[in-house]
This record gives C-alpha cells, structure tokens and sequence, in this order.
C-alpha cells in the first residue's frame, strides 16, 4: 500500500463494499452513507447480471476512493490500483446504477490492460478507450432496464465519437479547465493544476 493511500485510509472512516476498500476522507456522513449505499448497490446489480465482469472487477480493482474533486467522473490509478470516482457523479440524482456499474468496469478494464503492460500512452490512447468503452457497453446490453438501456446508448454515442484529437493531452486538459472554471474554481488554481499535469506527463516521458 502506498503512503498516500495509508494516509488516506488513517483519514477516512473504515468502509469497504464486496470485499474492496472504500476510501471517503473528505465527505460528509449522510453524503457518504448514501455513496456507500449507491456503490454497494451498483456492485450487486452487477454481481447479479454481469458476473464476469463482477469477478473481474473485484480481482483487478484495489479499492475505491471518492473525491469531491476530482475533475473528472472516474480514473484509475496505476500507481496503487484504486478507482477513483467524484463524489458529485456518485450524488447525483441522474447517475443511476447501472451507470455506476458501467462506469467501474470501464475503470477496471483500464487496470487490466495496465497490468497486461500496455501504456496509456497518447499515440494508443483512443484506442485503450476504445476497448474501455466496449467494455461497459457489453456490460450494459447484459443489464436489464431501461437506465441499462440508456447507458448502453451512451457508450455507443462514445464510441462513435472516439478518436486520437478527442483523447490527447491538449483535449484532457481542456476539459478538466473548463470543468473547473464552471464549478467557479479560480483561474490561479485551474493553471497550477494543468502546470502539475504536464510536468507529470514529461517526467514520465522521459523514464
């Protein structure tokens, strides 16, 4: 275990949900009763109705860390294995279930291809997203009702939107900008996160 993780796991409240860690050090209680709820709930569907995929996702994923700020939905992190999801997508009242089930098998199809040792590098990025995405698209189809149905149609308006431009690093950090100027983050604090991002991207450029 990481020390940022055992950091995290000495400021949150001891969790966990099918036998995986569930890591919540900045959120409310009723916010986070009701996370934990949806997350628990969201496994089940899919231990229910995808159980590949559930036995998949319990082998592959370390844990879950929720985060109110993150700027994107949901991330894996190579470093320690953990699965990352906003808290504000996690409390939404339109993220369904079936949402956050896809959602985590698009996550922990990203660990799988990690640990197959394929790079989430920019020249293949669409292309691991392209797997990702086809991943939760089967998972939805295997759901049943309509949110399922909704999700899958998501995933195919992804899919048929992917490409290289969509998945480069000028494109994520654009959309982390503008996601951080609409939740009126100031713009001292928007560049000093895309300054921390491209100085990871060239330290790792030039392992």
């Amino acid at each position: 275990m990481s020390y940022s993780i055992r950091l995290i796991a000495w400021m949150s409240p001891e969790c966990a949900s099918h036998g995986l860690p569930v890591w919540m050090p900045l959120t409310r209680k009723p916010e986070r009763s009701l996370i934990y709820k949806r997350l628990d709930d969201a496994l089940s569907f899919l231990k229910a109705n995808a159980p590949g995929r559930y036995e998949r996702v319990r082998c592959t994923l370390g844990g879950f860390l929720i985060m109110g700020i993150d700027p994107i939905h949901a991330s894996y992190d190579p470093a320690t294995g953990v699965c990352r999801l906003r808290e504000r997508y996690m409390l939404a009242s339109d993220t369904t279930l079936a949402a956050i089930a896809c959602t985590i098998v698009h996550e922990a199809t990203h660990g799988r291809l990690f640990k197959l040792g394929i790079p989430y590098d920019e020249p293949i990025r669409h292309r691991i997203e392209q797997v990702c995405i086809r991943a939760s698209l089967l998972t939805a189809q295997r759901l049943p009702g309509t949110e399922a149905e909704a999700e899958a149609e998501r995933c195919r308006r992804q899919l048929s939107a992917i490409s290289p431009i969509s998945y480069s690093a000028a494109s994520f950090d654009e959309r982390i900008a503008n996601d951080m100027r609409a939740n009126r983050m100031p713009e001292w604090f928007i560049r000093m996160i895309l300054k921390i991002r491209r100085r990871k991207r060239a330290g790792r450029s030039m392992e």
